[in-house]
């Protein structure tokens, strides 16, 4: 075998891996986005005093803080797509991937519509020193609204179920899964 057909079988066997990953990432980024707005919209009162130009500035200087989560994330899909394409087969390995992607969005979602609640309640976002109201969870649910406790998890699970049932339409042809 020549070095040229080496390298082809090589690009051959890695072009639907970078194909996925590609896919995975703008999936990532356009997530991140979405919450942006979803963001102002549930800081609604808040966002229509900031003058258009830097709710647009918004996005592009985001853009960067989610390129960067979307690396992490893209980071955890490679190592598990290289330590694990020697032990399992790729399609088994892309199943695995749909599946973490899908607890990923359900952690993600949880996460950022908790600080959009926070953050309309107190005018800051979730950080560590938010996380300490978990240790008097009484505390936290005081400050809720009955409507907003029965809101909160229905948005919850009718966002997670949309954006996992998008990611898998938008995905699967990408995953080799059928």
């Amino acid at each position: 075998m020549n070095r040229f057909s080496f390298l082809n079988h090589t690009w051959m066997a890695l072009k639907p891996i970078l194909k996925y990953l590609c896919v995975v990432a703008f999936f990532w980024l356009a997530f991140f986005e979405v919450f942006r707005i979803i963001f102002l919209f549930i800081n609604w009162s808040k966002s229509i005093e900031v003058p258009l130009p830097d709710l647009l500035l918004s996005f592009v200087y985001g853009l960067r803080f989610d390129a960067s989560i979307t690396g992490y994330i893209l980071m955890l899909f490679a190592v598990v797509l290289a330590l694990g394409s020697f032990l399992i087969p790729l399609r088994t390995l892309l199943r695995t991937l749909n599946i973490l992607n899908a607890v990923l969005v359900v952690l993600m979602v949880g996460f950022l519509l908790t600080n959009g609640f926070v953050y309309s309640f107190w005018g800051v976002h979730v950080e560590a020193s938010a996380l300490q109201f978990l240790e008097n969870p009484l505390l936290v649910v005081a400050s809720l609204t009955g409507l907003q406790m029965v809101l909160f998890p229905i948005a919850l699970i009718i966002i997670c179920w949309t954006v996992i049932r998008l990611y898998f339409r938008i995905v699967k042809p990408y995953s080799l899964v059928t």
